[in-house]
């Protein structure tokens, strides 16, 4: 009896290592992968599943195909002399959730700080085309520089964001400023 309940442990591993190994033959490895808003020396990780989308409104925007996250990047130059940035976040709320049907607020704003960073966000559910989906705004600032910081909209179904929030906000968290983005900022024009 003692020896068949080795043989099954000794044949489960065994079998865990063949999925694994497997898995690094067929590529399914999970990989991260960079990305970077280049003018505003900005960049972020997201598993090897996000792919940029081309032909967007943001800087940036990418997918997994369950979800997309786009970020616009702003710097001083791109601000009236006494605009904010919580200005800015509640203007493009406004903006977007005007083409939108049935918003409503599902979590009101709420900030946290993660890496010297202070990442604010705010759950919006509405719809578009008939298509219900949430929408996670959300605004970086960062502890060290504030001539510069990121509107963020994560955009899903509000199972995959309810269930994924975590994930998504740690993409957020990855985000960071290069050394040379205090001369890319100011080059731009």
């Amino acid at each position: 009896m003692r020896m068949k309940k080795g043989s099954v442990c000794l044949a489960a591993i065994l079998l865990l290592m063949l999925c694994a190994g497997c898995s690094l033959l067929t590529g399914r490895v999970r990989r991260d992968r960079n990305f970077e808003i280049e003018d505003y020396g900005m960049t972020f990780t997201a598993a090897g599943d996000w792919e940029e989308v081309e032909d967007t409104p943001f800087d940036i925007q990418i997918t997994n195909s369950k979800s997309y996250l786009g970020i616009m990047a702003y710097g001083e130059q791109d601000l009236s002399p006494e605009q904010t940035a919580q200005e800015v976040y509640d203007w493009q709320n406004s903006d977007l959730f005007s083409r939108r049907e049935n918003v409503e607020v599902v979590e009101q704003y709420q900030e946290y700080h993660a890496g010297g960073k202070t990442i604010g966000s705010t759950m919006f559910s509405a719809e578009r085309d008939k298509n219900q989906n949430y929408y996670l705004s959300c605004l970086v600032r960062f502890d060290n520089r504030d001539d510069i910081f990121a509107f963020v909209m994560i955009t899903g179904t509000p199972s995959y964001i309810q269930n994924s929030r975590e994930d998504l906000l740690g993409i957020l968290e990855t985000l960071e400023l290069s050394d040379a983005s205090a001369s890319s900022i100011s080059s731009i024009s």
